[in-house]
């Protein structure tokens, strides 16, 4: 287990109000990052990963994953808690979530098109 999963990350800054311009504009410059990208698409998939977790499901070394996560928690994207020695990742801001939805499940699939 890497010491990333031991630590505290700083609290992230108050985000806009989902669907607001400036929300929508972070959320695509976090996203067009491949390394965001992976860890995010891997937290849409399975919320609540420990770092360990995200590095096997994206192939990524564990101190790629935590550099990322760092960033996406400052930025309001992702949020954690502490689960015993274990930091759980999940999505905390919608408009991510939303893409990220889409980019999943593209509408004609998940309307049977």
């Amino acid at each position: 287990m890497s010491n990333a999963d031991q630590q505290d990350p700083p609290s992230p800054p108050a985000t806009p109000a989902p669907g607001e311009p400036l929300d929508w504009v972070g959320t695509f410059g976090l996203l067009s990052d491949p390394t965001r990208m992976k860890i995010l698409l891997a937290i849409h998939d399975r919320p609540d990963s420990a770092v360990f977790e995200l590095a096997e499901a994206t192939a990524l070394p564990t101190n790629t994953v935590t550099q990322a996560l760092r960033t996406l928690h400052h930025a309001g994207v992702v949020s954690v808690r502490r689960e015993g020695r274990y930091r759980r990742w999940t999505l905390a801001q919608e408009a991510a979530h939303q893409l990220l939805h889409h980019i999943s499940d593209p509408p004609a699939a998940a309307h049977g098109q």
